[in-house]
């Protein structure tokens, strides 16, 4: 690597130019032929050496490659003819090192980025399209055509060698590069709709090579804080950057965030959000996923959640008002409790026991107080309240009737005489004759009324 890495930086400074090439080109076969295991131009113990010192530093072997695949693109500038035979031999070398796969799992996120970043970059390269390439006859064109076709593959296969967790990550992380970088618009645009592809690809590979268990084995918490920053980067270029490069880089994190919801259960996305502190409505993440939960027909309509948030965004957000001491986030919590109990349950089973023992404090203090309050309505309407309604009135003197009727099986003739008798919890009730009257009474008056 020692004679590439001198090419690359010493190649445009000294006289010594076509030297430091001939050299770095020279290392270059060598590589390609390591990567081929080709005896050729290397012995099985060189082989064997190269294997070690390759396996040593697999990600900056990459990435030396992936600067000698810049330099060559680059050393005689944007307008100079390209060099052909040296892109062919660091596009062929580049393939055969991707293709060793006892490394390729031990790539990184930065040398990834690095080599797709050179990657895209030279796939996109205006000298390569066939009209810029015209003078140089059919032969020419022919060679730039499989050298187009050749940078597609060594593209799909920088993407697709590594553990998918660290591909996706990599390729979120270079869509909020590009929405960032300044730049010609049309033409980070182009790079975006590249990175856009090959997500689709990535996502694709998952899908036939684990059907039954995709996207199981990536770091949950790490791409959705990958895509969530994206989401923040997008929302603070819009006024700065064209919808043609934005689009690309907002397809690629809810493509991504589909996958994620089809593949794994909601509870885990749920927690890896609340452990990010995402879960929060108003989070682009957040929002993201409730409008994908839509899209895939996951979100059931009920009272309590608004078409701009999903149940759990919901809890989450009441649990937060309720530890913050609001009233009626608490009653709204009991709510929620009470109609999906399940999943009350299991999102409180894991907060911390301190603050699982505050809400649930409070909560029962609230739901007491609710109990207290119905009683007391219900007393009010048995006692002939006007200021409760009639309906109400009836229905509780109703069920006030018929346990005052059980009670007088168990009562004596001196107790009935009375107008009123005390139940076996020493309160003061009507009796029986004086319900029936006052049930008949209300029966006379507009079941309309309110009650006055």
């Amino acid at each position: 690597m020692g004679d590439i890495t001198l090419m690359i930086q010493r190649a445009d400074s000294t006289s010594d130019n076509n030297v430091l090439v001939a050299k770095g080109t020279a290392s270059l076969h060598k590589l390609y032929s390591f990567s081929r295991r080709d005896e050729t131009l290397l012995t099985a113990h060189q082989i064997g050496i190269l294997t070690d010192r390759v396996g040593s530093d697999f990600n900056g072997c990459l990435v030396v490659l992936a600067s000698s695949l810049s330099f060559a693109f680059s050393r005689d500038g944007e307008n100079a003819a390209l060099p052909f035979p040296l892109i062919e031999l660091t596009v062929a070398t580049l393939t055969g090192f991707l293709r060793l796969t006892k490394f390729t799992p031990s790539i990184t996120q930065d040398s990834q980025v690095s080599l797709l970043r050179e990657v895209v970059n030279a796939l996109l390269d205006s000298r390569l399209n066939a009209a810029a390439v015209a003078l140089r006859g059919v032969d020419g064109k022919k060679q730039a055509d499989a050298l187009v076709k050749a940078i597609n593959k060594l593209a799909l296969r920088c993407a697709l060698s590594p553990t998918r967790g660290t591909s996706l990550l990599s390729l979120v992380s270079l869509q909020q590069e590009i929405v960032s970088s300044e730049g010609k618009d049309a033409y980070l645009a182009k790079m975006s709709r590249v990175l856009e592809k090959l997500s689709k690809r990535v996502i694709q590979e998952e899908h036939e090579t684990n059907p039954k268990n995709g996207l199981k084995q990536i770091n949950l918490e790490a791409l959705l804080s990958a895509m969530h920053f994206c989401l923040q980067r997008i929302k603070g270029a819009r006024l700065s950057r064209p919808a043609d490069v934005l689009k690309p880089a907002s397809s690629t994190v809810k493509d991504l965030m589909l996958e994620i919801i089809k593949c794994r259960d909601e509870s885990s996305i749920r927690d890896a959000l609340y452990r990010l502190s995402l879960l929060d409505s108003g989070s682009p993440i957040a929002l993201l996923r409730v409008q994908c939960e839509q899209e895939l027909g996951r979100v059931s309509t009920v009272a309590d959640v608004s078409h701009s948030e999903s149940r759990s965004t919901l809890l989450a957000s009441l649990i937060k008002r309720v530890g913050e001491g609001d009233e009626a986030g608490t009653a709204e919590l009991s709510h929620f409790q009470k109609s999906r109990p399940d999943m009350f349950n299991a999102y409180v089973s894991e907060l911390s026991a301190t603050f699982k023992e505050h809400i649930m404090g409070r909560l029962n203090e609230h739901n007491s107080s609710e109990t207290m309050t119905g009683e007391t309505v219900s007393s009010r309407a048995t006692l002939g309240d006007r200021s409760v309604p009639i309906a109400d009135r009836i229905n509780s003197l109703k069920i006030s009737l018929r346990k005052a009727e059980e009670q007088v099986q168990s009562t004596n003739s001196a107790r009935l005489s009375s107008d009123v008798v005390v139940s076996s919890s020493g309160s003061i009730q009507p009796s029986s004759s004086n319900l029936r009257a006052r049930l008949e009474a209300l029966k006379q008056q507009p079941s309309s009324g309110s009650g006055i």
